[in-house]
């Protein structure tokens, strides 16, 4: 791969992070700072970088946009599906497994902060915080690591709301409520949402609180969406989500410190069914869900904690240089949904007992960037960043172990640049030096593992140094089309845990630096792109090749539980766009991304099989949107359509759908906004991405049928 690149050399002194394309409803939207989309900095690249200087497609989502998607649906992974191209949504269970970008794992953060389970992949931290708290959202798409450990798709970032510029104090009410089209009882979700701003002088504060009880979902024919057995699911839950945000600025001073706490639970008004995955039954039969709940059958119900904890310091003038600081935690407690399974049992040989799995990861970290700007046009930024954390799995049925506490420690100094080189011509460049070290104690995998052939595990730890480097170019050929190039590198891990706990062999394994099994994975993307921006049509489109040569790709096994595959894979692909702004309220928007993947099986250099889209992410997707005017209504009209896609050399296939939705928003002089929603307009009968291909009957569900929402703020 590095060959493809050789022509990048000469002109780029590297990037860490990048980004040229931007996805808005208006190619000149403005934030609430008057600043054009491209001129918004982005605070995920730890650099200085605005939109239109970074070389890799960067997606900037609105609070516009993210107040007119929850209206349909208010979850992280569907506003997201709704708003970025190249995105694929999850299935509609609480872990949102199945979410992609490239294909590959995105980074998720809150503030900077990681939400990513460094050394188990549960996917659970995809819903992290209320999206009612949200005012932006930025997406790096492809392979970074410019925020660390875990961007194999890209980086998604999360800022939260700030209070308004202007002293006093301010308030924000949300009331929202969705249903089915027949209006049934038990699948009315409510939804309150409150935030209050006090600004002062050199202190604001901000305060939110929301508390959502979501119900069931049903799909088109009227029938019960099932619940996801073993990951839990987003329907029938109770979500509490507290934020707590203050800054103190003083001079060149400022001081920030954000508290969220967001948790979700099951109510037990509903239990699953298991259905039956047509490649393992004939007549197949989808998952459904019964009224009640039983704990010596299902156990406990689901349950997520997630805790996050940042603090942020910044000296604009530390002898000329600018300082910014942060000391974070994240704590992550999840309970998956239990089932009456032989996996479970601490007695050998097997027999089916009722149990469930839970997840604690703890992490805490602090980095720190010192960045200055010489001469006009070389930006330089170098830092460090040094991370903790601590993950096990357990049983609270029985208090079986496993996988017992595993510690990862990682520190990384890096240097970046960015230099105008010309007016027209911008090149950027970054190296970053990863020192990774993982532990583990002794242990014995449970029976499901050991007759199986798999043996007990001698702790130990494993230590890796990499080397990441990213580099590209931007050009300015008219004062209205660019193209540039780039080089950017990913960093992940692969899941400790589910490797040695599934080791495979009968007189155990030993972690130490030669089991390669758990060896680091350095995921190298190599873009192109072009944009067309004329201030009332854009076009950018960019194409992609990302190879990994130690890949971390699932497979469900005969059982339809997740395999790792360390074969060497690659990823390939285009994402494009066009958009036009007929007027100030008519605008159409077009977007397409295509990625293919497959591994390397034999190792012979040729990648012959597909990696299904556990591994791969959706096939290739479509997604149109108009605005326009109704009777005094914002209106917009969306749809997105999955292609049918075959898996060469598998045994898997997937049926591609379509989702159209219709939003209408309205501003009242008295500070009110009203949204009424539509999704699955048309009640087309589905089975989720996710459930096609998992080969498992615990997750065999199908997508929700046409939906209502609506939903009413007022700001005060």
């Amino acid at each position: 791969m590095r060959n493809l690149t050789t022509p990048l050399a000469g002109l780029a002194l590297l990037s860490m992070s990048g980004g040229l394309l931007a996805q808005t409803d208006d190619t000149d939207e403005q934030d609430g700072q008057g600043e054009t989309i491209d001129e918004i900095l982005v605070q995920a690249s730890r650099t200085n970088a605005t939109v239109a200087s970074m070389p890799n497609q960067v997606t900037i989502v609105t609070e516009e946009q993210i107040q007119r998607a929850i209206t349909v649906s208010d979850s992280m992974s569907s506003v997201l599906e709704n708003t970025v191209p190249g995105f694929s949504g999850s299935s509609s269970s609480q872990t949102m497994r199945g979410i992609s970008l490239r294909g590959g794992n995105p980074l998720i953060l809150i503030d900077g902060i990681p939400q990513y389970v460094s050394m188990f992949d549960s996917n659970k931290e995809a819903n992290p915080i209320d999206m009612d708290f949200v005012s932006k959202i930025e997406v790096i798409h492809g392979a970074s690591a410019v925020q660390g450990i875990g961007g194999t798709g890209g980086v998604i970032n999360l800022v939260t709301k700030t209070p308004s510029d202007e002293d006093g104090f301010s308030q924000d009410f949300t009331l929202r409520l969705n249903g089915d089209s027949a209006f049934r009882k038990d699948s009315l979700s409510k939804k309150l949402a409150y935030t209050a701003g006090w600004n002062q002088g050199n202190l604001n504060l901000m305060f939110g609180y929301s508390k959502n009880y979501r119900g069931m979902s049903y799909d088109a024919n009227g029938d019960i969406v099932g619940l996801v057995r073993y990951s839990g699911s987003v329907a029938d839950t109770e979500t509490d989500n507290m934020m707590l945000k203050a800054n103190y600025s003083t001079g060149v001073h400022s001081l920030t410190v954000m508290h969220n706490a967001y948790q979700m639970k099951g109510r037990r008004n509903y239990s699953p069914v298991t259905g039956c995955h047509p490649n393992r039954c004939s007549p197949a039969m989808l998952q459904s869900a019964e009224p009640g709940w039983d704990d010596s059958v299902h156990a406990l119900p689901p349950e997520d904690d997630n805790q996050a904890l940042n603090v942020d310091y910044v000296n604009e003038d530390l002898f000329s240089w600018m300082l910014v600081a942060q000391y974070y935690t994240s704590n992550f407690d999840y309970r998956f949904g239990g089932a009456t399974s032989a996996f479970y049992d601490d007695n050998n040989p097997p027999a089916p007992v009722v149990g469930q799995t839970a997840v604690t990861s703890d992490k805490n970290g602090f980095r720190f960037a010192l960045s200055k700007t010489f001469a006009d046009a070389v930006d330089v930024t170098f830092g460090f960043d040094s991370s903790s954390e601590e993950t096990t799995q357990w049983v609270p049925h029985n208090n079986m172990v496993i996988i017992p506490p595993t510690e990862l420690d990682q520190s990384a100094p890096f240097i970046y640049a960015n230099w105008s080189i010309t007016d027209r011509l911008r090149v950027n460049a970054g190296i970053r030096e990863v020192d990774s070290k993982v532990s583990i104690g002794d242990f014995m995998p449970i029976p499901y593992y050991l007759v199986r052939g798999s043996g007990p595990v001698t702790g130990g730890y494993t230590d890796s140094k990499d080397t990441i480097i990213n580099y590209g170019a931007m050009f300015d050929i008219t004062d209205t089309i660019s193209i540039h190039a780039s080089l950017t590198e990913g960093f992940e891990l692969a899941e400790v845990g589910r490797v040695v706990r599934n080791n495979g062999v009968a007189a155990g394994v030993t972690l130490n630096n030669d089991y390669l099994a758990i060896s680091p994975n350095i995921h190298e993307n190599v873009e192109f792109g072009v944009r067309y921006d004329d201030g009332t049509t854009s076009f950018e489109v960019a194409v992609f090749e990302q190879d990994a040569p130690f890949g971390n790709s699932y497979e469900p096994n005969e059982e339809g539980l997740l395999e790792i595959s360390r074969l060497a894979t690659r990823r390939d692909g285009a994402n494009a766009l066009l958009t036009r702004q007929f007027s100030e309220s008519v605008g159409i928007g077009i977007s397409y991304a295509h990625v293919d993947a497959a591994s390397d099986t034999d190792a012979d250099g040729s990648y012959d099989t597909d990696l299904v889209s556990l591994s791969a992410g959706a096939p290739d997707q479509l997604k149109l949107y108009l605005d326009f005017p109704w009777w005094g209504w914002d209106a917009r009209a969306s749809w997105i359509r999955y292609e049918d896609k075959a898996y060469k050399n598998t045994a898997y296939s997937f049926e591609g759908y379509e989702i159209a939705s219709l939003d209408l928003t309205r501003e009242f002089d008295n500070g009110a906004t009203v949204g009424i929603a539509i999704q699955n307009l048309f009640n087309e009968q589905y089975i989720d991405l996710y459930s096609q291909i998992s080969n498992n009957n615990n997750w065999y569900v199908a997508g929700v049928g046409r939906t209502y929402g609506i939903s009413y703020n007022q700001r005060f």
